[in-house]
């Protein structure tokens, strides 16, 4: 397809002109697919990650400013959405690790003493109190203290920058504490 065929399609697409649109997605599926592809190594996720892309292009079709070629734009919006399909992604590996994750001793050779005093009772508070917690605050304190990951690796996971782990296991460890203050008082009366 030439260079002005191409913009005769998009013009039209931008009026409302679904067949054209359809032509500029025909033309460019395959390319999309096939990078979709090459980064998901799974079917079902290219298919998602292409349908996605020419979602995203048809909502910003009025921006399209003809700079370079309607393939070459639909082409940075789907490594776009790969990139975004990938954090989603790992938040959602790493929340399944946090599913998995229970109050368990993550080194079972030599438990720590606390770990060895923590009756069933004790885990059950524990985790009731894991339940009260957001998502992500839930998902970046079993990270760092039951999984024992560093900022960076938490970052890394879930997709996001250090400082913000630090600010959500902040608030995490706040309210933990609140949580759990009458098992940390009465730890406190036996000693």
């Amino acid at each position: 397809m030439g260079l002005e065929r191409e913009r005769e399609l998009v013009q039209k697409a931008r009026k409302g002109d679904d067949s054209a649109y359809r032509a500029l997605v025909e033309q460019n599926m395959r390319r999309v697919y096939a990078l979709a592809l090459r980064y998901t190594n799974r079917h079902e996720d290219a298919d998602d990650i292409a349908q996605e892309t020419f979602i995203r292009a048809h909502r910003s079709l009025g921006r399209f400013r003809a700079e370079s070629s309607f393939g070459t734009w639909v082409y940075r919006i789907a490594v776009n959405c790969c990139l975004s399909h990938r954090r989603k992604q790992k938040r959602w590996d790493a929340m399944d690790s946090v599913e998995e994750s229970t109050v368990q001793p993550t080194d079972r050779t030599s438990p720590s003493p606390l770990r060895k005093a923590m009756s069933s009772q004790t885990r059950q508070l524990i985790n009731d109190a894991l339940e009260e917690l957001s998502p992500r605050q839930k998902m970046v304190f079993v990270m760092k203290y039951l999984q024992q990951r560093s900022i960076a690796d938490i970052a890394e996971k879930i997709g996001c920058a250090e400082g913000t782990v630090k600010k959500q296991l902040f608030r995490a460890v706040g309210r933990m504490r609140q949580l759990l203050s009458p098992l940390l008082s009465q730890t406190n009366q036996e000693r």
